[in-house]
């Protein structure tokens, strides 16, 4: 709450010292539509486990995984126009679900047979990215540019595929909740850098942005290494409809 009372009074300077020319607010929707995982290697040695997974990727290099359309996410947005450029900030709440095949080692080696399994890190999130936009034309409407950083706090619950039930007649084997912890995940806040373009039409601004994680402090970061291509619907509501050769667009 603090940082989102900061962040208001910070545009309000903006727009009394008569930097900006515009306050404006809305809302944005978006989903992930393409996320990638790379993991540090194809044998994975989780720290809160007896157990050595197998990642299940025959490809040169290090194993990477591809999904799609495996996350949401929406909130509210505040922004300040100047000519061509735009600052927002966003409050956007989410989740995104992230899959990793594996294949689970039988402890009892020949006599019970290996078997595959999919373990699944579910993440939910507050986010609030801090975005600065550029209208690559000097019209009303027309395509523009996008940058940024976002600070978010995360929290994360696996899904172990059932690996917990039992295996066998008489034999159970206990996996941890927290398998890929150090892995695909172990901080519970952190930032991300964004870039990306979009098309504003009226009132609505369509973008793909392309985030990653910053990797600041390694030895507080998960092995794996990941990024995401978003794809995001935000509209203004609180202000008149500009119109070709609106003075906020004269230079």
């Amino acid at each position: 709450m603090k940082r989102i009372v900061i962040t208001y009074c910070f545009f309000a300077c903006f727009l009394n010292v008569g930097i900006a020319q515009r306050l404006s607010t809305g809302f944005n929707l978006g989903f992930c539509g393409y996320h990638r995982t790379t993991l540090p290697d194809n044998f994975l040695f989780p720290p809160h486990s007896y157990f050595i997974y197998y990642t299940a990727n025959e490809k040169k290099g290090l194993p990477i995984h591809h999904q799609s359309f495996n996350g949401l996410f929406g909130g509210l947005n505040l922004s300040l126009d100047y000519k061509r450029w735009m600052l927002t900030a966003e409050f956007n709440f989410g989740n995104t679900t992230i899959n990793i095949p594996t294949l689970y080692p039988s402890p009892l080696g020949e006599l019970i047979e290996n078997t595959w399994s999919t373990f699944v890190i579910k993440k939910n999130y507050f986010c609030f990215p801090l975005l600065v936009s550029y209208k690559l034309t000097r019209k009303a409407n027309g395509f523009f540019l996008i940058g940024g950083a976002q600070y978010g706090l995360y929290s994360f619950k696996e899904n172990n595929d059932d690996l917990d039930s039992d295996i066998s007649s008489g034999i159970s084997i206990f996996i941890a909740d927290t398998e890929m912890y150090g892995i695909i995940y172990n901080e519970w806040s952190f930032a991300s850098y964004i870039v990306g373009g979009g098309l504003k039409q009226d009132n609505n601004y369509y973008s793909v942005r392309f985030s990653q994680r910053l990797n600041i402090n390694a030895e507080k970061s998960p092995l794996a290494k990941y990024f995401q291509f978003d794809f995001v619907w935000s509209k203004t509501l609180n202000f008149q409809k500009l119109k070709k050769g609106y003075h906020i667009y004269l230079e």
